[in-house]
């Protein structure tokens, strides 16, 4: 049986750049951004990843992550198009805008 591949675009989860080719991608992660802050390694098939739980779950079925490996990048950027951030933006800028603070151990509310 003949294998079909399907013309496929991948898009870098981190900056939204476009490439043509798994290994492309692959190779712009992990040439361009930090590892740790912005993805981390698949220890089964060495694939950038931002969530490891979520790659095992579709990727490695069945098997479980190793024990003391880092499972999710620190930095989970939201890539959302750009037209929909702007018009997001437009919705709240009549809103007013609450920053949650941390102190010790107690949170207080900051209108911005």
């Amino acid at each position: 049986m003949e294998k079909k591949y399907i013309n496929r675009n991948y898009c870098c989860f981190v900056c939204e750049q476009n490439y043509d080719q798994l290994d492309q991608l692959k190779l712009h992660i992990i040439s361009e951004h930090k590892e740790g802050d912005d993805y981390v390694i698949c220890p089964s098939c060495q694939m950038p990843a931002r969530d490891l739980l979520v790659h095992y779950r579709s990727k490695h079925i069945g098997e479980s992550i190793p024990p003391g490996t880092q499972s999710r990048a620190l930095i989970i950027r939201d890539i959302k198009k750009k037209e929909e951030k702007q018009k997001q933006r437009s919705l709240n800028s009549n809103k007013e805008i609450f920053i949650l603070k941390r102190t010790t151990a107690t949170y207080s509310l900051e209108v911005v």
